[in-house]
């Protein structure tokens, strides 16, 4: 399809090899982003692979054409490929490019595309032809305003949030840090107090986004209270832009890839185990999961006398897709006794 006829009518004076736009590209890209790993999708015959290359970036490039991999300007590094199955690992890239890319791609197709951009690359960066598309160019399968493209080719916000309690306290600042340092670039925070007095609330509202929640059952029983602070995230989740909900431990600190990697799974429920405080052991439950809209909109946690673990559980184990992932990063679970309290 897109051999050299296709080319040579796209850029009738240049043809595949029109490199013209490419100097000032790359040094754009470079001036912006620094001697980075970048991958350029839908390279053509990759001269800009070859410039970014010369100023020292690991730069890459795919293409679906076998008249541009097989005429490419970068030998060794464009490799043909399409942007809905990109041949690198997870994360291979700090750098996603794209020029004219968008507009070859079915519109059924685009969710899937974008998935992967997002699994190969934390930062995106994507040229688009909008509905101006040449209409002679039977190539050009989709024609929307720039509005409908930002609507699709966005990354995902997630709420990160937790219920806490002054017993911990002592958590607080390492929660506060590990999620200030979350490499995940849209999401916002909230943490619910159910503390019996705002001591904790007024001491940290200031740091963290954060809700009190008087008036909470202080038995030796947490789940109710926990269970009412659970529903404030959910309600807050439900009726914002989210598209995950991001429940945290106060005293669980992942490291700060720990969203980009379980945004990349496409579970209703995906968890990430973490050590037994003091242990060696490994746990399992809701402490450090990534929650779809759907299994929060199936979950009611003032419905159950257990924690909000039973409720997902018993709410949602047979209707939604659940995954649970070892090991695959070190996640701590912190103990009072870990650190210097004062």
């Amino acid at each position: 399809m897109f051999n050299k006829a296709y080319f040579d009518k796209i850029w009738p004076d240049q043809g595949l090899h029109r490199h013209d736009y490419c100097e000032s590209l790359a040094s754009t890209l470079v001036s912006k982003y620094g001697k980075v790993r970048i991958l350029d999708i839908g390279t053509g015959c990759g001269y800009l692979v070859n410039r970014l290359r010369e100023l020292g970036c690991s730069a890459w490039g795919i293409d679906i054409s076998d008249y541009a991999t097989e005429n490419n300007c970068a030998p060794g590094y464009i490799l043909k490929a399409g942007v809905s199955d990109i041949p690198f690992k997870d994360n291979f890239f700090d750098l996603v490019f794209s020029q004219g890319l968008w507009c070859h791609i079915p519109e059924e197709d685009i969710a899937g595309a974008w998935l992967e951009c997002l699994r190969v690359g934390n930062q995106q960066l994507h040229h688009i032809d909008y509905e101006e598309a040449p209409e002679d160019i039977p190539y050009f399968r989709t024609r929307k305003p720039e509005s409908w493209w930002d609507q699709k080719l966005q990354v995902p916000k997630v709420l990160v949030a937790c219920p806490t309690h002054e017993l911990k306290e002592y958590a607080m600042p390492a929660w506060i840090e590990a999620v200030n340092s979350l490499d995940y670039p849209n999401f916002d925070i909230l943490v619910v107090d159910n503390s019996p007095t705002p001591g904790l609330y007024n001491r940290w509202k200031d740091k963290i986004p954060m809700i009190y929640l008087p008036d909470q059952d202080q038995s030796e029983i947490a789940s109710a209270r926990i269970n009412a602070s659970m529903e404030v995230i959910k309600k807050r989740f439900l009726e914002g832009d989210y598209t995950w909900w991001f429940n945290l431990e106060i005293d669980v600190i992942p490291p700060p890839e720990i969203l980009n990697l379980l945004t990349k799974f496409p579970s209703d429920w995906t968890s990430h185990d973490y050590r037994v405080r003091l242990g060696i052991n490994r746990m399992t439950g809701i402490g450090c999961s990534l929650l779809s809209r759907d299994i929060a909109k199936a979950s009611n946690f003032t419905s159950n006398v257990h924690g909000p673990d039973s409720v997902l559980w018993t709410d949602t184990q047979n209707t939604h897709k659940t995954l649970t992932l070892t090991n695959w990063l070190e996640i701590k679970h912190i103990d009072k006794e870990e650190i210097n309290v004062k």
